[in-house]
């Protein structure tokens, strides 16, 4: 069985940071390895990266300063050893055997450059939110990818559930620093646009942790212009973000297993545009 390698890029994650690292090493999956990179935190991270690698030799991590995330996450894979990768944000963690489950689907079934699970939405105090986000499950591959960019305002993988193929990655190419809040996202529909497929298995992969401090909250209007590039360098039109932005938000709505109820949705949403807007 192959040997996966899991990618932890952190910076000052001290109250996340042991609670990932040891969902990673109680993974049913014994033969993994897990590489952190640290932007240099100091925060007491480093010291706590100290004392959990001399418990399990499979970490390793070095810290020292690096331009961000997508830089971070492109040097750990220039050092894993495994042949089939996985990259977890560091305040987020895995259910026990998500590891496990996407290897052998990715075993069974080689054809797929990768595969994803789902997530279920926590607080910052680890309280379930009864809500989370699926992995699009429609079938990915070129020919699909307009269908897909537009019925998902955002990426079609769940990030911290993915597993793939290190030899496709290194075909493919690292994750691309322009973007820097939805290098994810660019590289899934970079695969899709050059021929691989994509897979999704309907369980929770992940805990999804929701908090002031975290990207997808702080970078939101980055957020959105990132992903409105990409769909249209994969030929989204005009017409096309106007169906995204009523038919297909409906739509996304309702495949959603795990969604929030339509009336705090809408709430969410209002307080969410107007948050915006007093930004601008």
């Amino acid at each position: 069985m192959p040997k996966v390698s899991i990618i932890l890029p952190t910076f000052n994650r001290i109250a996340y940071l042991e609670r990932c690292i040891r969902s990673c090493l109680r993974q049913t999956y014994a033969d993994l390895e897990v590489i952190v990179v640290d932007g240099a935190s100091t925060d007491g991270s480093v010291e706590m990266l100290k004392a959990l690698a001399k418990e399990d030799k499979r970490l390793r991590f070095v810290s020292h300063p690096d331009e961000g995330e997508v830089y971070a996450v492109n040097e750990g894979i220039s050092m894993m050893t495994g042949t089939i990768y996985g990259i977890q944000a560091s305040d987020d963690y895995y259910v026990g055997d998500a590891v496990e489950t996407a290897v052998n689907f990715l075993e069974k079934n080689k054809r797929f450059a990768g595969v994803a699970g789902d997530a279920l939405f926590i607080d910052q105090d680890g309280r379930h939110l009864e809500r989370g986000t699926i992995t699009y499950r429609g079938r990915m591959s070129c020919d699909t990818r307009r269908t897909i960019l537009r019925n998902r305002i955002g990426s079609p993988i769940v990030h911290g559930g993915f597993f793939g193929w290190k030899h496709v990655k290194d075909t493919v190419g690292p994750f691309d620093p322009a973007y820097a809040v939805t290098a994810d996202y660019e590289y899934y529909m970079r695969l899709l646009a050059k021929g691989y497929e994509l897979a999704s298995i309907a369980r929770v992969f992940l805990y999804y942790t929701i908090h002031a401090d975290m990207g997808a909250v702080k970078f939101r209007n980055k957020v959105i212009f990132q992903n409105r590039i990409i769909r249209q360098n994969h030929g989204i039109s005009g017409l096309d973000e106007i169906y995204l932005a009523t038919i297909g938000r409906v739509k996304g709505y309702y495949r959603n297993d795990y969604r929030q109820p339509l009336i705090k949705k809408l709430l969410t949403l209002m307080r969410t545009r107007g948050a915006l807007l007093r930004q601008v």
